[in-house]
């Protein structure tokens, strides 16, 4: 039950990513490579409004186990880190090539899974426990190309994007 609540708030985080891109005066390049560091940088220092939409995606999912949402974002995204280190433009299509450096879910989950048995344990020992995992996972550094589209003259994330950033996060 943790671990399907770990990859929906996972999931919640990647789709508050979701951003729309238009540049006035900046060439295509610069406009997808800001856009993509204002979103992650974001993450990286958990400034209040990334806060403040993750948990209002989240709505309370970790309550439940006995921690709060908040406290486990801040552990999984501790160490979290990005480069934008190319963006590629080719007509309407562009890629991102991206570095990212975060704690992996699965690593997560399975040290949390090796830390408790779920069918003897009173949820609201489970979050302590989730919550321990996150603070003690590595992090672990991953190249990703992240896709976009012109329509008219805004750059839009393309097929792709979402499911490239989850994989990364996610560890699978």
């Amino acid at each position: 039950m943790a671990r399907k609540t770990a990859l929906a708030l996972m999931l919640a985080l990647v789709m508050a990513l979701s951003l729309s891109l238009v540049g006035c005066g900046k060439s295509s390049e610069d406009v997808i490579r800001d856009g993509i560091t204002e979103e992650l940088e974001g993450l990286k220092t958990l400034n209040d409004d990334t806060v403040s939409q993750l948990l209002s995606d989240s709505a309370g999912a970790f309550t439940q186990f006995g921690i709060e949402d908040k406290e486990f974002f801040e552990a999984w995204l501790q160490g979290f880190d990005y480069s934008v280190d190319d963006v590629i433009v080719d007509g309407d299509n562009a890629v991102a090539k991206v570095t990212l450096t975060a704690k992996q879910m699965s690593d997560i989950m399975t040290a949390f899974q090796a830390n408790v048995d779920v069918t003897k344990t009173d949820l609201n020992a489970l979050g302590p426990a989730l919550l321990d995992a996150a603070k003690s996972a590595k992090t672990t550094t991953t190249s990703i190309e992240l896709p976009y589209v012109l329509r008219g003259n805004t750059w839009e994330q393309g097929i792709g994007f979402n499911s490239e950033l989850a994989k990364a996060l996610a560890g699978y």
